[in-house]
């Protein structure tokens, strides 16, 4: 089943809700690599944009089924990145699990060695929690939004990472139960997990 708009919102409207908040992890993907392959390919013309289509399927596919998979989903996509909100009254979701997404997220990438046609794909990724407001706006033709500190700081942790790279910041941080990750710094209240992640 494709989802057209996240179930959060489309369940919100079913019942009259028309903003709030709720507490959330928060989760950004960004791919590397991906302005190149787009260029090299559109210049290729229509088989160009046909591999392009198959490639972005191979990409995305994979990664939409886990963050479901997790109880999350993804209300935004921005060209070659998007945000996961992963709500936190879902007794599944921790700190620990939101990292561990991430990490199953690399590894679909590195069992193929990152390779998708003739271009490399890389990963980087950006984790926060904290209070996510929602809306729905306007009458016979609506919209929803999505915004908060979570969302801003998994989008800024991911500008700290490297390709590979799971950025969390202090407020994701603060929940972990024990200091068994090896975490660096990399940027004003961000830290990049360093040591290996079980999955």
């Amino acid at each position: 089943m494709k989802h057209l708009i996240p179930y959060f919102i489309h369940e919100r409207h079913l019942s009259g809700e028309r903003n709030g908040t709720f507490t959330a992890f928060t989760l950004f993907v960004d791919l590397k690599g991906f302005t190149p392959l787009t260029e090299g390919l559109m210049r290729e013309g229509t088989s160009g944009a046909e591999e392009l289509s198959n490639i972005l399927n191979e990409i995305f596919d994979p990664l939409i089924r886990l963050v479901y998979a997790r109880g999350g989903f993804i209300p935004y996509f921005a060209g070659d990145a998007f945000t996961a909100i992963f709500p936190a009254e879902d007794e599944r979701q921790s700190a620990e699990v939101l990292i561990q997404t991430a990490a199953m997220a690399r590894a679909l990438f590195q069992r193929r060695e990152n390779r998708f046609g003739n271009f490399t794909i890389g990963l980087k990724f950006g984790l926060s929690y904290g209070e996510v407001e929602w809306g729905i706006v306007g009458t016979e033709r609506k919209s929803f939004y999505f915004r908060g500190q979570p969302i801003d700081s998994c989008a800024y942790c991911q500008t700290l990472a490297e390709n590979q790279h799971i950025v969390v910041d202090g407020s994701l941080l603060a929940l972990l139960s024990d200091n068994s990750l090896e975490l660096s710094p990399v940027g004003e209240d961000a830290y990049r997990v360093v040591s290996a992640i079980e999955i």
